[in-house]
């Protein structure tokens, strides 16, 4: 490894062996080697980018699995791939770098900080599959913060949390609720202080354990790839490359990013209206306003996708008035299949056979909290 730490803007990237009778074919123009085990695993790693490098490790009879994240094509190669009789290497410009060792299987992420070489993160290469559970280890090599795992109501350093890759909506939930580590919107993704990312590149239910290792197991069958994000040393430079990798929307219109006034729902016509020639009248620059529930009626007339014409006697001339002031206006939409409000929709799809059943044939109906 001090040969290594010659080389100008490098991260390396390791992949161990097993065994050292092993078949690696090196791939210069495109940044791959791939490593095919005595013991019928294949590691795979690819530069997608001088900044992003792709990583398989699948077993025998095993097909690599198929990118859930990625948008991102390979982009041309202008780095180097090299081989000893130990190792096979590939260098990036920008200090990216896989070095695979032919002996042991593990994988280790480092950083050219010149004049020294800094090891951020290490993979085992081992993975276990323990009753259906597929599971990888990562040990973060450089300490650092942790943060990332998507939108939650939970606390940003995710230093020793245990997080669960599934979405669900817990409500009635205040302080401390573990159930917090679970809403919203997870991703299975980190980011590091030290400046890495990494993104697994999963959509199946899973847990992210963030210690010492760090330690994923997916319900997925299939092995789980995941991609090291190298942001230049900074968490921003994580986002870029991140945001690059897995695509980029459209910004938003201009007054949406102004001040856009909202609660738990406007209940008519009249209040909505009444709210802004307030707002306008003290000096706030309001650009728009949402209406949530009640639009459509009460809460549990939620699937109704029509305005309640009693407490909204004029909604195209309330939209077109807003709009001629400057204020734009933003429906929420609950397409819900409620047997209450919206039963003619419920009906209509039952009796279409386009709802779910349960083993005895009948219609299985789910309580939420508005019916």
């Amino acid at each position: 490894m001090r040969r290594i730490a010659r080389f100008f803007n490098v991260v390396s990237v390791i992949f161990l062996g097993y065994a050292s009778a092993v078949a690696v074919t090196p791939d210069a123009v495109n940044g791959t080697v791939s490593t095919s085990l005595p013991d019928g695993r294949t590691i795979v790693v690819r530069a997608y980018s001088p900044d992003i490098i792709r990583v398989e490790n699948f077993g025998a009879g095993e097909a690599p699995s198929r990118t859930q994240a990625g948008q991102l094509g390979v982009a041309p190669f202008d780095g180097v791939v090299e081989r000893t009789a130990d190792e096979a290497v590939i260098r990036t410009t920008s200090g990216l770098s896989a070095i695979i060792d032919l002996k042991s299987g593990a994988v280790a992420f480092d950083v050219d900080t010149t004049p020294a070489t800094k090891r951020l993160l290490y993979d085992s290469g081992v993975r276990s599959n323990d009753g259906g559970s597929v599971s990888l280890s990562l040990i973060p090599e450089g300490g650092g913060t942790f943060y990332g795992a998507g939108e939650r109501g939970h606390s940003l350093k995710l230093n020793g949390d245990t997080l669960v890759m599934y979405n669900r909506q817990n409500y009635g939930y205040e302080g401390h609720d573990p159930r917090l580590r679970q809403m919203n919107i997870t991703v299975p993704m980190f980011v590091s202080t030290e400046g890495y990312g990494v993104l697994f590149d999963d959509h199946a239910p899973a847990t992210l354990v963030m210690s010492d290792p760090i330690v994923y197991s997916s319900e997925q069958e299939s092995p789980v790839s995941y991609y090291f994000i190298y942001g230049g040393g900074t968490v921003a430079g994580v986002t870029e490359e991140y945001s690059r990798l897995t695509g980029r929307q459209d910004l938003p219109p201009f007054w949406a990013l102004g001040y856009i006034t909202s609660k738990y729902g406007y209940k008519s016509q009249q209040e909505t209206v009444g709210i802004i020639d307030t707002l306008k009248r003290e000096g706030f620059p309001v650009d728009g306003v949402v209406l949530d529930l009640y639009w459509f009626g009460k809460e549990t007339d939620m699937g109704k996708l029509a305005w309640d014409t009693v407490s909204w006697p004029d909604h195209r001339g309330m939209l077109a008035g807003l709009k001629a002031r400057g204020v734009n206006t933003v429906l929420i939409s609950e397409p819900y299949i409620n047997k209450k409000g919206a039963i003619d929709n419920y009906n209509l799809l039952a009796e279409g056979g386009m709802l779910t059943r349960d083993k005895d044939g009948n219609v299985h109906d789910v309580t939420t909290w508005v019916g």
